[in-house]
């Protein structure tokens, strides 16, 4: 069971189990990975069957192939290109929004969406059209029954929670108790603000305890500007950093869960 509410993992022994009230029951294809089908429904409304993956810190992945071939988004939707890092490296995607997502009983509006040519089709498609990751699981406490086939999902504290659409283009990580800028996108916000790869950040806004992940938290506020302070060449200097939206031009609801 993963409990999202405390961040606990628990371990059950073999035998039955009586699930928690006002949950919903998956039950997925057993494949190594676990397989689910779902809705997702933009210019297109489509059934499709996703891998569950836990270890992607993201709502959900599709393969570009996926994505053209069932013309599920528009073609001039605005995409927002973006480097993600996982075991296998960094990987060029592209960011967009999908009007809804359904998932048991629960409908996911204006979800963030990452966008990728998957030259190795890690994704299975087209058996398969991508995946399902944490930031839709997490708005759950799951418990995973792999004897039986079955999921169960209840929502919790961070069901309502509003998705991250924010957007600069920017990479940042640590190393040797510093916070280092990793990647900067060609023409995106970060660009424009005059980053570079391996400057040095010492301060978001009056912010300078030099924690990524509170940094972090400051980068995702859509729509507000900034101030970075950043050291270069030994040399100190401030930018300003305008957050932009990926859901700027969508319409409809902000992004909240409905039955």
């Amino acid at each position: 069971m993963l409990d999202y509410d405390t961040h606990l993992m628990k371990i059950y022994s073999q035998g039955s189990i009586k699930y928690p009230e006002k949950g919903f029951l998956l039950k997925p294809t057993i494949a190594g990975l676990p397989i689910q089908p779902a809705e997702v429904f933009d210019k297109t409304k489509l059934r499709s069957r996703f891998y569950f993956d836990t270890g992607a810190g993201l709502n959900l992945l599709f393969s570009s192939a996926y994505v053209k071939d069932s013309s599920l988004i528009p073609a001039d939707r605005k995409r927002y290109a973006t480097i993600a890092e996982g075991l296998g490296g960094k990987r060029e995607m592209e960011m967009t929004v999908l009007k809804k997502f359904r998932l048991g009983p629960h409908v996911f509006r204006n979800v963030p969406v990452y966008v990728f040519e998957d030259i190795y089709n890690v994704t299975a498609y087209p058996q398969l059209g991508g995946l399902i990751g944490n930031d839709i699981l997490r708005r759950f406490n799951v418990i995973f029954n792999y004897e039986k086939g079955e999921f169960h999902l209840l929502p919790n504290s961070h069901f309502h929670d509003a998705f991250d659409y924010s957007y600069t283009g920017l990479g940042i990580f640590q190393q040797n108790n510093l916070i280092l800028v990793s990647d900067v996108i060609p023409g995106s916000p970060a660009a424009k603000a005059g980053l570079a790869e391996n400057d040095i950040v010492v301060a978001v806004e009056n912010n300078l305890s030099n924690n990524l992940q509170t940094y972090k938290q400051i980068l995702m506020q859509s729509g507000k500007r900034v101030r970075l302070v950043l050291a270069r060449n030994n040399e100190v200097f401030e930018t300003t950093l305008h957050i932009h939206s990926i859901r700027k031009k969508m319409s409809g609801t902000k992004g909240v869960l409905s039955k």
